[in-house]
C-alpha cells in the first residue's frame, strides 16, 4: 500500500505550500492529475477527467489499491482561489478515505461492465417508489448518459455510491439493461 500522494500532501500542508502536486504515471510519466494547495490548504483535485472531492478520493484509491503506480512532483505556482472545489479539511478527507476504500472494495464486484447501456424506465419515474438522495443523483446522471463508463465518469457520486445505487435501482426495477453489440 503506497501513500505517496497523501504523504506529499501532508508534507506540503505543514509548509503552507501554494501550488500543485502533479500525479504522474510512474512508468510513462503521463500526467494523471494534480492536487492544488493554497497557503497550506487543500482546495482542489483533478484526476482522470474528474474534479474536486471525487477526483481526490479516486487518486488515493487508485494508488492505495495498486491500480496505478504513481510518481508525485511538487510544483510551486499561483493557484486561483476561484477554482476551489474542496471545502473540507484534509484531515477530515483523510479520515473518511479509509472508510471509502473499504466500501469501494466491497462494491467493486458488483460494478457492471463499461460497455453496457442502462435506461431509466419511465414507469418507475411515475411510480411512488421512494428513492434515496444518491439514487436520485444517479437518476439525474442517467437522464444524460446511458453508457456505464460515461455514468461513472460524469456522475458527481463516488464510484462505490454509483455501484450501490445501480444495484438498488435495478432491484427496484427502475433500470433496464441493454447490451451494446
Amino acid at each position: 500500500m503506497s501513500e505517496k500522494i497523501l504523504n506529499t500532501i501532508e508534507e506540503q500542508l505543514v509548509n503552507n505550500f501554494t501550488g500543485k502536486i502533479n500525479i504522474l504515471n510512474e512508468e510513462t510519466k503521463q500526467l494523471l492529475g494534480a492536487i492544488y494547495l493554497s497557503d497550506g490548504e487543500l482546495i482542489n483535485a483533478k484526476y482522470m477527467g474528474g474534479e474536486g472531492v471525487k477526483a481526490f478520493y479516486n487518486s488515493c484509491i487508485d494508488e492505495h489499491l495498486g491500480n496505478k503506480q504513481v510518481e508525485v512532483v511538487v510544483e510551486p505556482e499561483i493557484v486561483d482561489l476561484r477554482e476551489r472545489y474542496i471545502n473540507t479539511s484534509f484531515s477530515a478527507l483523510k479520515r473518511k478515505m479509509y472508510d471509502i476504500i473499504a466500501k469501494y472494495k466491497e462494491s467493486v464486484k458488483h460494478r457492471p461492465p463499461d460497455d453496457l447501456k442502462l435506461l431509466l424506465l419511465t414507469s418507475f419515474l411515475t411510480s411512488e417508489e421512494d428513492v434515496s438522495a444518491t439514487e436520485f443523483s444517479l437518476m439525474c446522471t442517467l437522464s444524460d448518459y446511458n453508457l456505464v463508463s460515461d455514468i461513472y465518469k460524469h456522475s458527481p457520486l463516488l464510484d462505490y455510491e454509483i455501484t450501490n445505487s445501480l444495484v438498488s435501482l435495478r432491484k427496484k426495477k427502475a433500470i433496464k439493461v441493454v447490451q451494446i453489440k
